[in-house]
């Protein structure tokens, strides 16, 4: 199971960022409100292509929203088969990094589930949950940006003696301006920070922390 869990560090891409303003209809007796009070102003995404968030705004908070939503989808790219995985990369990618990020990512999920076929595992059985949790824009320009997110993965196999485990990483995400949106040009990611469990921490099983795995997250819409 060592190997097994070594390995589960797929580099790939969930978390929808929406910033949005309006002003307030005013009164007969007040002044009416300016152009700039009437605009949504969304960061996106404004519709959703194989099953990949798209449609960002084209400045800083679009380019980290898009990362911090890339990088969230690592667990349905993992847990998907051939066909759909490599339609979730080519829906993330550039057009020049999906041919590479496809091959990086195919080796590291058939290396990851050649142990788990090997235990009467299927990949749509694993738990895999990636939440990302604070994320910044290292560098940008009209075409490009970067973005770093720290997330922390959840993983469990459906096992009798399996434990859920966490694993905290800080993924790079090079995004370029391409087809009139931020796409993945580059993908790097380093373990940790990590934090220590409290003193008092109780480790659920697998049900449990696939329950909480499966709500919406905490800025999405519960359906």
């Amino acid at each position: 199971m060592t190997a097994t869990w070594s390995r589960l560090g797929l580099a790939v891409a969930a978390a929808l960022l929406a910033l949005a303003g309006c002003g307030q209809p005013g009164h007969e007796d007040q002044e009416a409100p300016g152009p700039a009070d009437d605009v949504v102003v969304l960061v996106g995404p404004t519709e959703v292509i194989r099953g990949v968030p798209r449609g960002w705004r084209h400045d800083d908070e679009g380019a980290r929203a898009a990362a911090i939503a890339y990088v969230a989808l690592s667990g349905e790219v993992a847990r998907a088969g051939f066909i759909t995985r490599e339609d979730l990369i080519g829906s993330l990618a550039t057009p020049e990094f999906r041919g590479e990020l496809q091959a990086d990512t195919t080796e590291q999920v058939d290396e990851t589930f050649a142990d788990l076929l090997a235990e009467g595992v299927s990949p749509g059985q694993l738990l895999w949950s990636e939440l990302p949790l604070t994320a910044r824009v290292v560098a940008s320009d009209e075409g490009s940006a970067q973005v770093e997110v720290w997330s922390v993965v959840v993983i469990g196999i459906p096992t009798t003696d399996s434990v859920p485990r966490q694993t905290w990483r800080t993924v790079t995400v090079d995004l370029a301006w391409s087809e009139g949106d931020w796409l993945v040009s580059g993908w790097s990611a380093s373990p940790g920070p990590t934090p220590a469990l409290g003193p008092d921490a109780v480790i659920d099983p697998l049900d449990a922390l696939a329950t909480v795995t499966s709500w919406p997250r905490a800025h999405e819409e519960a359906p």
